[in-house]
This record gives C-alpha cells, sequence and structure tokens, in this order.
C-alpha cells in the first residue's frame, strides 16, 4: 500500500476532529507560553540576588509564578478533558461502523475471507486510542514548547539561532530521511501480528483437528512460522526507532553541551548577563527535551498510522447492493425466480437458468443431497447474494429495488447453529419487546424443549455459549427454530436445519410448520421423510438442468399452483 493512502485514514480522523483540535492547539500554546514564567522568574530573581536586593520583589516574583504555574496546570486539565472525548468519539464512531458495516457485509467476502476474524480490528481502538491521545498531549506540547523556546534563544542570540537551525535540520533528517520505511514497517508489522491472532483463532475453531494424530505438530510448526515471519517485521521496523533514538541522543548530548559552553562564552563576553545565562541554559534543555520527547512520540505515530489503517480494514469492506423500496407488506411473501443463474468463478456454477414459483403461504420442501446449491439457492431468494442473471419477485417487487432490511424484517433464514452468548430467553426473544414470556413458553413446550429448560438450575436465564451448551446439539436447533417461529416472519426458509435431528423431533417441528398461518415456508432436505411433510415437493434433479422440457414443465406447473391461490 502507498504511504499516502496510508496517511488517508488519519488526514480524515484530523478533519473529523478538526474544531476541537485548534482548541487544543491553541490552549498548547498558551501553556507553552505560560511555562516560560519559570526561566524568566530564575532569571529576574537571579539579577536580584546579583545585586543584593530585597525580600519584596523576590515575593512578589514567586507569587506571579505560582499563579502563571497553576493557571498553566488548569489549561493543561482542560486540554486533557478535550482530548479525553475526542477519544470516547473515536471509540464509539468506530464501533458504530463496523456494527453497520458487518450488518452489510456482502457475502461475497466471506468466499474469500473470514468475517469474524476482520472483527479482531476492533482491538487496534485501543492502539488508536492510546497513541492519539499521547500525541495530542505529549507530542503537541513537545513541539510547542519547542518552538516557544527556540524564538526565545534566538532573540538571546545570533549564536543560538545557529544550533537551534541545526537541531530543526536534524530532526528533518531522523523523521524524513530515517524514518522514510517507518509507516510502512509499522504496517507490515501490524498485517503479521494478525496473521498469527488469525492462526490462533483458527486452531481454537478447529481444536479437534489439532488434538489427533500429528495435528498438534502441524499447528506449532505453523505458529512458529508466523512468530518468525512477525520477528522479522518487528525488527525491521524497531531498526528505523532504534536508529532515530540513537541520532536523538547524540544531538542532544552536543547540542546542550555547545549550547552550554556558548552562553558561558556570551557572559564572559558581557552580551548576556548571569540571570539571562541561567534562563537561557533552562530554556535550551527545555528546548532539547521538547526534542527529544518528538522524537519518541514518532513511534506512538506509526503505530496510530498502523491501527487506523487496520481499522479502515473492516470501514472498505464491501457492502451488499440495497434498493430504495421499503417494503411494507405486512402478509405471506410469494417468491418467483426467472431463469435465475448464480456463478462463483469461471468454474463454479452452481445455479443455472433456475425458474421456480412459491405462493403465498404455501409450505414447500425442496430435496437434495448436499453440495448441489440449496444453501446458495436460500441466499438467493433472500438477497444475501444477488444472481449472475436472471430476476427474483417478491410480491411483484423485484428483489434489486428492495430495500434489503426492511425486506429481512420479514423474512427468517435459519441454517446452522448460531447462538449468542446470553440467557436462553434472550436468544428467543432477541430483545424483541412484542415478544412476550406467555408466548415463548407456549411455543416451546409444543417443540418438548420446556420441562427441559425449566429442569435447568436457572431456567430460562441459563446462560448459553455460542455453542450452546449446556444444551445438546439437537436442542440447540429447536431453540433456533422457535426463535425463528417467535419472530412471526412472513417467509421462513430452513436450510438443512432439520436434517440432524432426530424423527420424532424432526416430524414436531413439521407438524408446527405447517400449521403457521400467513407465513411462507421453506425447507431445504436431504430426507424424503422430512419432505413429505409439505404440501409439495420439488426434487432437485426434477429440475433437470441438461432437460430444458422438465424445467420448464416444473415451472409451469409452478405458475398453475401460483394462481390457484
Amino acid at each position: 500500500m502507498q504511504t499516502k493512502n496510508i496517511l488517508a485514514p488519519i488526514s480524515h480522523l484530523l478533519t473529523l476532529e478538526r474544531k476541537d483540535l485548534i482548541v487544543i492547539l491553541w490552549l498548547t500554546l498558551a501553556i507553552g507560553i505560560l511555562n516560560l514564567a519559570t526561566p524568566l522568574a530564575v532569571q529576574t530573581l537571579v539579577n536580584i540576588v546579583t545585586m543584593g536586593g530585597v525580600v519584596k520583589p523576590l515575593i512578589v516574583v514567586s507569587f506571579v509564578l505560582f499563579v502563571l504555574l497553576v493557571l498553566s496546570g488548569l489549561i493543561y486539565v482542560v486540554e486533557l478533558i478535550i482530548v479525553e472525548y475526542i477519544k470516547r468519539r473515536i471509540y464509539a464512531s468506530n464501533v458504530t461502523q463496523m456494527t453497520k458495516r458487518i450488518l452489510k457485509i456482502d457475502l461475497k467476502v466471506s468466499d474469500t475471507h473470514y468475517p469474524a476474524e476482520l472483527m479482531n480490528r476492533y482491538f487496534d481502538l485501543g492502539s488508536v486510542q492510546t497513541a492519539f491521545y499521547s500525541l495530542i498531549t505529549v507530542g503537541l506540547t513537545a513541539v510547542l514548547h519547542a518552538i516557544i523556546g527556540s524564538v526565545v534563544l534566538i532573540i538571546y542570540s545570533f549564536y543560538f539561532a545557529v544550533i537551534v537551525f541545526l537541531v530543526l535540520l536534524a530532526t528533518w533528517f531522523i523523521m524524513r530521511v530515517l524514518g522514510r520505511q517507518a509507516i510502512n514497517t509499522a504496517v507490515a508489522e501490524s498485517y503479521a501480528k494478525y496473521d498469527t491472532g488469525a492462526w490462533l483463532e483458527n486452531i481454537a475453531n478447529n481444536s479437534n483437528l489439532f488434538k489427533f494424530s500429528d495435528g498438534e505438530n502441524y499447528a506449532i510448526k505453523g505458529s512458529d512460522k508466523l512468530v518468525v515471519e512477525y520477528l522479522h517485521r518487528r525488527q525491521s521496523h524497531f531498526s528505523i526507532l532504534l536508529k532515530q533514538n540513537i541520532i536523538t541522543v547524540i544531538i542532544y548530548a552536543l547540542a546542550g553541551t555547545v549550547m552550554l559552553g556558548i552562553g558561558g562564552w556570551l557572559v564572559m563576553r558581557a552580551e548576556i548577563n548571569l540571570g539571562q545565562f541561567v534562563a537561557a541554559e533552562l530554556i535550551i534543555f527545555t528546548v532539547l527535551g521538547s526534542f527529544s520527547n518528538f522524537v519518541k512520540q514518532l513511534s506512538n505515530y506509526y503505530e496510530l498510522v498502523a491501527g487506523l489503517d487496520k481499522l479502515e480494514v473492516v470501514k472498505t469492506i464491501n457492502i451488499e447492493p440495497s434498493g430504495k423500496h421499503e417494503f411494507n407488506q405486512n402478509h405471506a411473501l410469494a417468491v418467483r425466480l426467472k431463469n435465475v443463474s448464480y456463478q462463483f468463478n469461471a468454474n463454479i456454477q452452481p445455479i443455472t437458468n433456475f425458474s421456480l414459483a412459491i405462493a403465498a403461504d404455501e409450505k414447500l420442501a425442496i430435496l437434495a443431497d448436499a453440495g448441489l446449491g440449496k444453501t446458495t439457492l436460500a441466499e438467493l431468494i433472500t438477497g444475501l447474494r444477488l444472481p449472475t442473471e436472471g430476476q427474483i419477485i417478491i410480491n411483484d417487487v423485484d428483489l434489486r429495488l428492495c430495500n434489503l432490511p426492511s425486506l429481512r424484517q420479514k423474512m427468517n433464514l435459519s441454517r446452522r447453529i448460531e447462538i449468542q452468548q446470553t440467557s436462553i430467553l434472550n436468544n428467543l426473544q432477541l430483545n424483541n419487546p412484542n415478544i412476550k414470556l406467555e408466548e415463548v413458553n407456549a411455543l416451546l413446550k409444543r417443540l418438548d424443549l420446556l420441562d427441559v429448560i425449566l429442569d435447568l438450575p436457572d431456567g430460562l436465564d441459563t446462560e448459553l455459549t455460542v455453542m450452546g451448551t449446556p444444551l445438546s446439539t439437537v436442542q440447540v436447533k429447536l431453540i433456533m427454530i422457535a426463535r425463528a417461529l417467535l419472530q412471526n416472519p412472513k417467509l421462513l426458509i430452513l436450510d438443512g436445519l432439520l436434517d440432524e435431528i432426530d424423527v420424532t423431533s424432526a416430524q414436531l417441528v413439521c407438524r408446527i410448520l405447517s400449521e403457521q398461518n400467513d407465513c411462507t415456508v421453506l425447507v431445504m432436505t436431504r430426507s424424503t421423510a422430512i419432505a413429505k411433510h409439505f404440501s409439495r415437493i420439488i426434487k432437485w434433479e426434477d429440475f433437470g438442468f441438461d432437460d430444458k422440457q422438465e424445467r420448464h414443465t416444473l415451472l409451469s406447473d409452478s405458475n398453475m399452483q401460483d394462481g390457484k391461490q
């Protein structure tokens, strides 16, 4: 990635927080000016003492210094408060954007990436907040203090001006020459870190794979390889930081020594008095200290850029296209697919010239073996994927014109296990206030789950893991079906969810589904025993992708049934 593109997120952040950053700039400038009170007070006190002055001026100068330092401290506190609010806004806005982005993610992204792993970029928010805080409170202060102090030194003597110019030149050299690859190495290090995190997540998600045979050795070797790569990239970045800090230490020592010598020489030549010399030395080491702090803050700057770059990965994920038509119809959905094809790539096209009509409130089963395209069909009907060719019509509205969030308020697609780590009741209600406890209990009773759940120590308040523990796999799938029904969808699609539960439970679910009113039900299954419970059965092979006559006959029959409805 080019440095210009990498810096785009930080430019965007500075633009968003421009007003508060301008306020902070003025506050920091005020602090820098007020902090000059210390060397100037020292200069005044030294002059008073050397001239044999009285006590009263000492008291006045000390009191004025106290007031100015307190004022400087109060301004600094205000600055901290403003920076804290900026940090909170950074956190809130990024979490909100990430949430909205992942909800609208184009399913094609999951064909090449693991979306859950992409969300690990969230953890860079902490690094971004910390680095931003340090840069604003320490880095900006160092820059302004160095500028203000340098101006005062230039006023004192031309020789000080020469040293200040050389220090500025050294700062440019450290940033632009030594640090020309620092941003790229910081980003590369960050990518290596996330590659390692993704690998560890992969091990955790496939624990059985790595516990048996030679899996453990494979896992360790994989980790070793990633650790070596991370250490290599870290070394590349650290070598730049090390060079920058070594040069900084050398310049600090040289400039401090030279300026001290120049100051003494100027006193001997009577170009400045003793008080000015003491004040100048305080300012000199304040400037050099600010210079040193600024260079140290470069590592935070690189970390900030790398962190924002990682967050940008989530913010720029492709999102699914959505139409503007708000879907407000509140009755069972009718679905028509007209010559629909879908192609994953040049070699994989699970659905070709596919046509089907499903009447509103129809209870339909599609019978097919695994891997033939049932899941892709479900994704097409619900708008998770858009067909490569053809049309999908929902209640006489082209799916491409529909606002997908409003349409999906009327739909439910249940397939693999999807459980939130919260209570059973929360998993069923999904914070929907319209779903009453009485409805939940009644449906669980029909599914023969109520007694099982009430026998748990915490009943409906029992917290489930993401895999549904302590419930069995069958019970978890029944919970998912119950959740889908409680949402009162107008189109319910169960994709293979009934295939791996016991016969009794499957029959019970089929009976409940067939009794649903004002709800179109589409069950994808490979079981004839399950399919026979529904009013219409379509066998996948009957679509006759190689037999156009059979396919057109099926479409004709479907349209006739749709018309009868």
